[in-house]
């Protein structure tokens, strides 16, 4: 085709190139170039004398290029540009800036590349800082809102590879390595975002840092608004410098920091300081001396959820200084081998912390730090529903605190370091404290332990292996339901549907529906088995049922059942748990995800009472009806015995009882519901199998 080939330039332009000066721009009056005055589609630097070699200067030929066409290709991986002055691109319309991998080099202690004046876009170009003192990699000025970098390369710049200024500026795919590793902060970070709003920091990997990304706005009245920090992973170099940070953030305002992954700084690896309306959600964090830092400045609305946080100091801490800190939620997070505190909310200074909320985090402690939660001098705050496991000292620490609920919390061995010395809840000279339906049982001294204060309440606590359960020497203590769950009776507890319940058994009236239990509960007590059976729900033959509690309930099914298990699971602590669930799934038409959600149920089951002893059922034939769903029994009674050998494998006391083969279709009173023989055929299956695994009948 001759000089008619299309080239890599005329692909990038989208159209064929006239090449030569003899197509640039004319100068304007005032020496600027006028967009579309002529201007070429694409050039390359070398079309002005820019050699590319790494060894002669190339800045005044890249400067001439970036003046001349919407695009410059810089071209690929064995192009390196040597600078020893700063890159403008500076048109009023919009360019790109693209490589395949070419590099520009640092000649010197300078700023490679300055973008002004338009959304411009950068792409695939490599910066390289060359170990030189000073300088930092591109800055975005505040005339260039808009502009896009993506899939660029910094390495082992002085400063900042990235500095943002401007609004709605996105940073994506980009890669950094050993940056900001030699000036000062703020420009220690490898990302800043300076007082620019809509900002985007997506899928970036940056290694080897000083500080991460940080977001820094003027002031607290203005802040930096609605940016986002998304899926990138950021780790810092070894050792760590003091005071590094993955993620920080000033004056925050309506932004949203998710699924980032950042290990290794000495500091906190997210930072939230004077933040309000920010959400912290699924990031993951290895080391530092918080997962997420909240305070310092005035902070409200911030969400803290879903994150997992390993090995840091604190997982989540909340501090006031010099300003108020409130409506700060952290739920649902998991914190693992913290060497201080799973979460530590405290006033710091002189401004108040209220309004907080901890709800529904796994704190594995694990003999690493001190505390689950610890809370001092904090008002008007939830602490609910979450599970604490082996810390050396307290579960939850409350100091100097006021109008505080603590409900539903289950906590396992806390006080390890001084076995029976310590209370797994202690309230410390504190007023108001509503604590509520929490579980304690393991290594503490009381399950609640109250010193100083007054106005407190102690209400539906459980203990297990505890010297006591609630100890208080603050005056007008209200006490009601506290229990010990320690005795010698096996807790049984009957789990499941309608069968469980004892529909179709023959009973008068549904007050005395008994089923299996009537039969079970005999055999067990003739043969001095000492029995407790357990449950929220109470239904059976009075003169024939000596316990009539259970936990069925008619129309459960495997997804809805979990739902309300937990609860009753953390209240009663079973030792032997009598499932039969699955058939109402079945005979709604929702046995497609039948297993899976059976894999779940018995996955919370034995996450609160690992060692239970889990008899699980396959469910009771059907008596005529749909041959389908007939086959579908047959089918979810194969998962049964697969799921339970998959626990079993695992370490768990999972059997598999076979009730389908237990009964014949002469034993139901209708298509699912045994009768009276039938009853009695399971209760015969149950104590079978309790007694084939005796141990299961011993307290434990």
């Amino acid at each position: 085709m001759g000089g008619q080939q299309l080239t890599r330039r005329a692909m990038l332009a989208g159209a064929p190139v006239v090449a030569g000066a003899a197509v640039l721009a004319q100068p304007s009056a005032a020496g600027a170039v006028v967009p579309g005055a002529g201007l070429v589609s694409v050039v390359s630097p070398a079309d002005f004398g820019a050699v590319g070699d790494g060894v002669a200067d190339d800045t005044a030929a890249l400067n001439a290029a970036f003046t001349q066409a919407r695009l410059v290709d810089l071209g690929g991986p064995e192009k390196v540009y040597l600078v020893s002055g700063t890159l403008l691109l500076q048109q009023s319309g919009p360019q790109v800036l693209t490589a395949e991998g070419a590099t520009v080099r640092a000649g010197a202690a300078v700023d490679l590349l300055y973008v002004r004046d338009a959304a411009h876009t950068l792409r695939g170009v490599r910066f390289d800082g060359n170990g030189r003192h000073a300088g930092v990699g591109v800055v975005v000025e505040p005339s260039a809102g808009g502009t896009t970098i993506e899939r660029c390369e910094f390495v082992d710049v002085a400063g900042a590879a990235i500095v943002v200024r401007a609004d709605r500026t996105r940073v994506v795919r980009c890669r950094a390595n050993h940056c900001g590793r030699r000036v000062e902060s703020p420009l220690n970070s490898t990302i800043v975002v300076e007082a620019a709003n809509h900002c985007s920091v997506v899928d970036n990997e940056l290694r080897d840092c000083d500080s991460g990304v940080t977001y820094q706005a003027d002031n607290a009245s203005t802040g930096i608004s609605f940016y986002e920090c998304r899926g990138n992973s950021i780790g810092c170099g070894s050792p760590p410098p003091g005071g590094s940070v993955g993620i920080g953030s000033s004056f925050g305002r309506s932004a949203r920091i998710e699924g980032n992954t950042v290990r290794g700084f000495s500091s906190a690896s997210i930072s939230c300081a004077g933040g309000r309306d920010v959400a912290i959600v699924g990031n993951g964090t290895q080391g530092g001396s918080d997962g997420v830092y909240v305070g310092g400045d005035a902070s409200d609305s911030v969400t803290i959820t879903g994150n997992v946080f390993n090995g840091p100091a604190r997982g989540v801490r909340v501090a006031s200084g010099v300003a108020l800190i409130a409506g700060v939620v952290v739920s649902g997070n998991t914190v693992s081998r913290p060497t201080d505190a799973g979460i530590l909310v405290e006033e710091s200074g002189t401004a108040q912390v209220t309004g907080i909320t901890i709800a529904d985090n796994d704190l594995h402690i694990a003999d690493s730090g001190d505390y689950g939660v610890r809370m001092v001098s904090a008002e008007v705050s939830r602490i609910s529903g979450n599970r604490i496991h082996r810390p050396n000292h307290q579960a939850i620490l409350l100091q100097g605190v006021d109008l505080i609920t603590v409900n539903n919390n289950m906590m396992l061995d806390a006080g390890r370091s001084a076995a029976k010395t310590i209370d797994a809840i202690s309230v410390i000279d504190s007023n108001r404290v509503l604590l509520r339906d929490n579980l304690a049982y393991g290594s503490t001294r009381y399950a609640i332990g109250v010193t100083g204060g007054v106005g407190m309440t102690a209400t539906g606590t459980r203990w297990r292996g505890l010297k006591g359960g609630v100890d208080s020497s603050a005056p007008n203590t209200v006490y009601a339901d506290n229990a010990s769950l320690d005795t010698s009776a096996v807790r049984i507890m009957p789990l499941g549907d309608s069968i469980t319940v004892g529909v179709g058994d023959g009973a008068a009236l549904d007050a005395e529906l008994g089923g299996y239990r009537v039969g079970l509960w005999k055999s067990l007590t003739a043969a001095g088995y000492p029995v407790d059976f357990v449950g929220g729900a109470m239904s059976g033959p009075p003169l024939d049922l000596g316990d009539r509690d259970h936990q069925g309930k008619s129309g459960d099914q495997t997804g809805n059942v979990s739902a309300i298990i937990v609860q009753a699971i953390q209240r009663h602590l079973p030792h032997v748990v009598l499932l039969h669930i699955g058939t109402n799934d079945i005979n709604a038409g929702l046995f497609e995800g039948a297993a899976d959600r059976l894999r779940n149920l018995l996955d919370q089951i034995l996450a609160i009472v690992p060692d239970v002893h889990l008899f699980v059922a396959q469910i009771v034939r059907r008596r005529g009806g749909d041959a389908t769903k007939a086959s579908q029994t047959v089918a979810y009674n194969a998962d049964v015995a697969h799921i339970a050998q998959e626990k079993k494998t695992a370490g768990f006391n999972v059997y598999v009882v076979d009730m389908f083969n237990r009964l014949t279709v002469d034993d139901f009173t209708d298509t699912l519901h045994p009768n009276g023989d039938g009853y009695i055929k399971m209760a015969a299956g149950w104590y079978e199998a309790l007694l084939a695994h005796s141990e299961s009948l011993r307290a434990h």
